[in-house]
């Protein structure tokens, strides 16, 4: 599939959003920053697929136990396993398209999606507990100093959130699990689990509007959405407040801007990093671009790796 070739399964096309901007490595950062289902595709994914807080408890269980095997025991533990081969073949397909993805990821990579595993278990203790728990886990003790005081920053920002606001939280979390499951089984779930029933009419229709998107989808778009969440997990908040606030403003230009500083980011990731600033003050960028449509390339240009942030004056 070409770069800037429309996505489409069967007679459902991505929307223009996704489609428009595939291609650009900092324009697909934004995809899945600003794109993405809220409900479906956002934030707490873990690089291996979903965090076990986001798993169908039999499914999650054979991932959680398995994951860690070297994948000739995985193969060997769910042949053997008679739980396992009693499940429909989807349910099994999904199960090791999950252990794939997971053994494809780097050794950072998985222990990254382990640590965000363990805060999601630790934020829901009480503060003082979570305190003593940090104090006596070998695991975060292990961790850099600066590791250790952004957990301590993202607990304190939990902690500060209303019940209401946590709740609301742990809601986009649960809602993630449904797109890895079966059309069949995202029914089921929807029908049965309280927290998705807590969520107003209009939200439960737009989640269910989004999904039908995504199961349109062919499993490689779907691992291509995936990829762009990881990248996306990869920045840092500053990236991804970056990536966030451009978006929107993009979106709002005519198309023919959009077309415009979408050629200039092109040849701006063409560049090497040290030469990015001098093309972004450039007076041909000046002629081509304006004051506002400059500085967007500008955020964009923060977003390639290796890149400075503002343009040689």
């Amino acid at each position: 599939m070409s770069p800037t070739e429309p996505v489409a399964s069967g007679s459902h096309t991505l929307p223009g959003r996704f489609r428009d901007l595939a291609g650009t490595l900092a324009l697909t950062l934004l995809l899945s920053a600003a794109s993405l289902p809220a409900a479906v595709g956002s934030g707490g994914q873990d690089a291996g697929g979903q965090t076990a807080a986001q798993e169908p408890r039999v499914q999650g269980g054979f991932f959680q136990r398995l994951r860690d095997l070297p994948p000739a025991q995985q193969e060997r533990a769910l042949a053997e396993d008679t739980r396992f081969q009693q499940l429909p073949p989807e349910r099994q397909r999904q199960i090791r398209e999950r252990l794939a993805r997971w053994n494809a990821l780097t050794p950072q990579q998985k222990e990254g999606a382990r640590q965000r595993e363990a805060f999601r278990r630790l934020r829901e203790l009480p503060p003082a507990v979570q305190e003593r728990r940090m104090a006596n886990n070998p695991g975060f003790q292990s961790l850099p100093p600066e590791r250790q005081q952004l957990v301590r920053k993202r607990l304190e920002r939990w902690n500060a959130l209303a019940p209401q606001q946590k709740q609301a939280v742990r809601q986009r979390e649960v809602v993630l699990q449904l797109r890895e499951m079966p059309p069949a089984q995202q029914e089921h779930f929807m029908a049965n689990n309280p927290e998705f029933l807590r969520l107003p009419p209009a939200r439960q229709q737009l989640v269910r509007q989004r999904l039908r998107h995504w199961n349109a989808l062919t499993p490689a778009q779907q691992q291509v959405v995936r990829q762009r969440e990881q990248i996306f997990q990869g920045l840092s908040p500053a990236q991804r407040q970056a990536a966030r606030a451009v978006f929107p403003t993009w979106q709002k230009l005519p198309p023919a801007r959009r077309q415009a500083i979408k050629e200039a980011f092109q040849h701006l990731r063409d560049l090497p990093p040290d030469q990015r600033p001098r093309y972004v003050g450039s007076p041909e960028v000046r002629q081509q671009l304006s004051p506002e449509e400059r500085h967007m390339l500008e955020e964009l240009n923060g977003l390639l790796p290796a890149s400075p942030s503002k343009p040689a004056q």
